[in-house]
């Protein structure tokens, strides 16, 4: 948590929430081999990616195209010893390896929807101009190693979008995480684990210390 606290991220624009931290338990409470490739899609200050390397050893490759972001990437590749590539593209035609491991938070409005904010960071984060959940999932599963598996963060209001785009890709939910904020005791957020084979879903609910 400390070593995850310390990471640079912007003072003002998008910066992770809690649920981002909640990653390691995820990994570790998965019965699946240490994943020796990791993916972190649209991976921002790479928050993902650097806590689920931390966590696993794996080699760690961060999708980002926002500059601005890129840069604290570039900054946060001290906190980890595995390898890390950073690759400054827009993931829907970048080259990617086959991986074990795949993790993304994707953005979850459509251009046009929600409040726009001033902030580019946090447009690119919640607004899909540069990718929709649909083309995530896509790029993820054409990149996903045999037994491997993808991790999805979503909002708990559009869990039936993740679904449509993970049957569109002969993806199988096996895990799903559903977060509640303490303060509201409303579920916000789940994170998903999805494999090319079905296996017995694991459901879990858990309560997410919010920043209000």
């Amino acid at each position: 948590m400390e070593r995850a606290n310390a990471l640079s991220q912007p003072r003002t624009g998008y910066r992770f929430g809690p649920e981002n931290l909640l990653l390691p338990d995820l990994l570790l409470d998965a019965p699946h081999p240490a994943p020796t490739t990791l993916i972190d899609l649209g991976s921002g200050c790479g928050i993902l990616g650097l806590l689920g390397a931390m966590t696993t050893g794996a080699e760690c490759w961060l999708v980002e195209r926002n500059t601005e972001m890129v840069e604290h990437l570039q900054r946060n590749l001290t906190a980890v010893s595995t390898p890390v590539q950073i690759v400054s593209d827009d993931l829907r035609s970048c080259e990617l390896p086959a991986a074990d491991l795949i993790v993304a938070n994707p953005p979850f409005f459509r251009v046009g929807e929600g409040m726009r904010s001033k902030h580019e960071t946090v447009r690119d984060a919640t607004h899909s101009h540069h990718g929709e959940l649909s083309d995530f999932v896509r790029v993820a599963a054409s990149s996903l190693a045999l037994g491997g598996h993808l991790w999805l963060l979503y909002p708990t209001d559009r869990i039936g979008q993740l679904f449509d785009a993970a049957a569109a890709q002969d993806l199988h939910l096996t895990a799903l995480y559903n977060l509640h904020a303490r303060h509201t005791g409303r579920s916000y957020r789940v994170w998903c684990r999805l494999e090319r084979l079905p296996a017995p879903l694991r459901l879990v609910c858990m309560s997410v210390l919010t920043e209000r």
